[in-house]
């Protein structure tokens, strides 16, 4: 038994996916955005097989012959995409990646690599969505930490994060 994506929407399946403190979190679990695997697709901008991160559905059920439990979510709702190895970030979205970093910006603002003590930290930006502006890959931006997405894995390396570029409040020149 199998499912087919309606227009506008995609059937995703649960993928489990660690936290940075190494905790694994099954799709079930989860509050904020999550790893899925797309089970049928029904947009011609994502194929079946894709991974993106959205968030969680919240409806689950079985999906394919397995255990695997997923549910239907709108295409909009996808944060980044995973196609043939390369990473796509959505509309004005951002890939970004944590940098472990001290520093002192004009000796106004303080950032260190500790969301428990300091709200704003720096991000390396991986990647940009189609509709970006002002931000471009390379960039170091300064965003709140309270602003991204929960930190996940991908390439085997866990600090990487999205945002909106509407949520960068400075861009950090050499």
């Amino acid at each position: 038994m199998g499912y087919k994506a309606m227009k506008d929407s995609l059937i995703v399946k649960e993928i489990e996916s660690k936290t940075m403190g190494g905790i694994i979190l099954t799709l079930s679990s989860n509050k904020g955005a999550t790893l899925h695997e797309v089970v049928s697709s029904g947009v011609d901008y994502i194929k079946d097989g894709d991974r993106i991160v959205c968030n969680a559905p919240s409806k689950l059920f079985k999906v394919d012959e397995g255990d695997s439990m997923g549910g239907v979510i709108k295409a909009h709702s996808a944060l980044l995409v995973e196609s043939d190895g390369e990473y796509f970030p959505m509309r004005d979205d951002i890939l970004i990646q944590h940098l472990n970093t001290h520093a002192t910006t004009g000796g106004l603002i303080e950032l260190k690599d500790d969301p428990d003590t300091n709200q704003l930290q720096i991000f390396e930006v991986i990647k940009t969505g189609s509709e970006c502006k002002d931000v471009e890959v390379g960039m170091k931006v300064v965003v709140p930490w309270l602003r991204i997405t929960p930190p996940f894995e991908l390439d085997g390396y866990e600090k990487y994060t999205l945002t909106s570029e509407k949520e960068v409040v400075a861009i950090l020149e050499d």
